[in-house]
């Protein structure tokens, strides 16, 4: 992997962006808004390191990887093991999902402490609820030169799965235009997130077996009626990862038809998930229990 270390930078001016997702959102809108710089006007109380990271001019340090620009408020250096997984992702996603090349570059900022990232969020995204990570997109209506997508968490034990996630929601921003499905867009990030068995993921594997036995798992159309992230309730990332993990692990016809599906993003017509299954005979109780619960 090759390192690009900057000198010491100071900080851009967060320019108008749209919040696009969360991991495990909730129900929050898109909103928008001028973000401003870092660290002005605090008036909340603060420990003594966050004061004086607070009080600083710019970011400690920034490097860049792949086409992601990591900036943080300390040495990257003693993280640089964890930032790994942004170039290996980008190399997954582009194999598994025929990627379209990515050209603009990603903005990560990483916080040292969950307390540093909180009182940057209370300062500069007021109206957007907090999240242990957030992914912003440029505002399609506001684009300007420096504009890209934006990565914000800070280090913890779950810094790997959360780079890969809010990963993955950037790097198909970037790799196509359009919007993603909702239910599309949260499933490939849920699946990416977990970077040891996709198709095996922690959470979500048990309780598509648990829906499928109940019979609540959500069937594609029901999927693509899920338009915003107030319908995006919690079972509704389970049952979105699930229909992802099938597709792209069932046989080469599924996977394919994904492909096909991502691909046809941009066009004018383009035939949705449902019909694509539709032609390929997928009934959701059969082929998913078949998967998801073999004999």
């Amino acid at each position: 992997m090759n390192w690009v270390k900057y000198a010491k930078t100071r900080l851009p001016v967060l320019g108008a962006t749209v919040f696009v997702a969360v991991s495990l959102a909730g129900s929050v809108d898109s909103v928008s808004g001028a973000f401003p710089t870092f660290g002005k006007g605090a008036k909340t109380e603060k420990s003594a390191t966050t004061q004086s990271v607070m009080q600083s001019d710019g970011w400690r340090d920034t490097r860049e990887i792949g086409v992601f620009i990591c900036s943080a408020t300390f040495s990257l250096e003693e993280i640089a093991t964890e930032l790994r997984v942004l170039s290996e992702l980008h190399t997954e996603l582009t194999r598994t999902l025929d990627l379209p090349e990515v050209k603009e570059r990603v903005h990560v900022y990483l916080f040292r402490t969950e307390e540093e990232w909180r009182v940057y969020h209370q300062q500069n995204m007021k109206g957007i609820p907090y999240r242990q990570a957030l992914f912003m997109k440029p505002d399609v209506m506001i684009q300007t030169r420096g504009s890209r997508g934006k990565i914000y968490t800070y280090v913890s034990p779950q810094l790997e799965v959360n780079l890969r996630h809010e990963g993955t929601h950037a790097l198909l921003m970037s790799a196509y235009k359009s919007q993603l499905p909702i239910w599309l867009d949260e499933g490939l990030a849920e699946y990416f997130e977990n970077a040891q068995a996709p198709q095996n993921h922690p959470r979500w594997y048990s309780e598509t077996q648990k829906r499928l036995q109940s019979g609540q798992l959500r069937g594609m159309r029901e999927l693509e009626k899920l338009v915003t992230m107030r319908d995006m309730v919690p079972d509704a990332y389970g049952d979105s990862w699930a229909w992802v993990s099938f597709m792209l692990n069932t046989s080469e016809e599924t996977r394919e038809a994904l492909q096909e599906h991502l691909r046809g993003l941009n066009k004018l017509f383009s035939s949705s998930m449902s019909r694509r299954l539709e032609k390929l005979g997928i009934a959701r109780d059969n082929q998913l229990r078949a998967y998801f619960m073999p004999r």
